[in-house]
């Protein structure tokens, strides 16, 4: 009998595929994938929030129930860090039902206005390049140059609203 695997949708350092076979090795990417109707914020760490008109690109993944259960302990579940929800993901053309993680209204306030740690950053933005996605983690100056800075605005107070 096949093993039941979950889609997971991931659009922070788990982009970047190495990191996600160290906390994951069942997963399997999937490739690119679209969350429409929600917004990338910079929170110390990577976190969505709902946004009309906005998306937010990352990757598709299938994963097991034991990478499901170590992706639980990396985001910190238990610790009401991160919390996971369902969301609706475009890949190619179809729409799949896939979980995710989200800051914890705590955790949000905790970490309002914190800059993302320039190795995060980095990993983040590996990912996103790796996948030809989007690249809000990583920016380009006008020598042509990389540049590794905050590519969003600060977080507004109404940039918090809940599921």
């Amino acid at each position: 009998m096949a093993e039941t695997r979950y889609l997971y949708f991931a659009y922070g350092s788990n982009l970047w595929w190495p990191r996600m076979r160290q906390r994951c090795p069942g997963s399997r990417a999937w490739g690119a994938a679209t969350l429409d109707g929600y917004r990338l914020v910079e929170r110390l760490y990577a976190d969505i929030v709902k946004r009309a008109g906005s998306r937010v690109q990352g990757v598709l993944y299938t994963v097991t129930a034991a990478d499901l259960a170590s992706l639980d302990r990396f985001e910190g579940l238990a610790t009401g860090v991160y919390r996971r929800i369902n969301v609706k993901v475009k890949y190619g053309k179809r729409a799949y039902d896939a979980c995710t993680y989200v800051m914890t209204k705590e955790t949000r306030a905790a970490r309002r206005g914190r800059p993302y740690p320039a190795w995060y950053r980095n990993i983040c933005s590996m990912g996103a390049q790796w996948y030809g996605i989007e690249d809000g983690f990583k920016v380009k100056n006008t020598s042509g140059w990389s540049l590794v800075f905050p590519a969003s605005a600060p977080v507004k107070e109404n940039d918090d609203e809940e599921q």
